[in-house]
């Protein structure tokens, strides 16, 4: 992802929380840690994600560390999509 796709996935995932937390929110602000987040607003959010960045989040991704923040998760997301273009690569590759 380059620079402007990754400042729109933050503004997506800004937006996806703000919906799911009814609060606005910054990339730094503690999402779990402070209570904004409980698990069925984790819950949610997840599939808010897997929506609109269409990934897959597993169970085990949606956790204290990775729901920190808006840029925890915007990492996740980073690092799904990147694996993404990855194996398209490599399946182009193989044909």
């Amino acid at each position: 992802m380059n620079e402007k796709q990754i400042q729109d996935a933050q503004d997506a995932v800004v937006k996806a929380v703000a919906e799911v937390c009814f609060t606005k929110v910054e990339a730094a602000t503690p999402l779990i840690s402070s209570g904004l987040l409980d698990s069925i607003g984790r819950i949610h959010l997840t599939v808010a994600l897997e929506e609109k960045f269409n990934v897959k989040i597993s169970n085990g991704e949606v956790n204290s560390e990775t729901f920190e923040n808006v840029a925890s998760i915007v990492r996740l997301i980073a690092a799904k999509v990147w694996s993404l273009i990855f194996l398209a690569v490599n399946l182009l590759n193989l044909q």
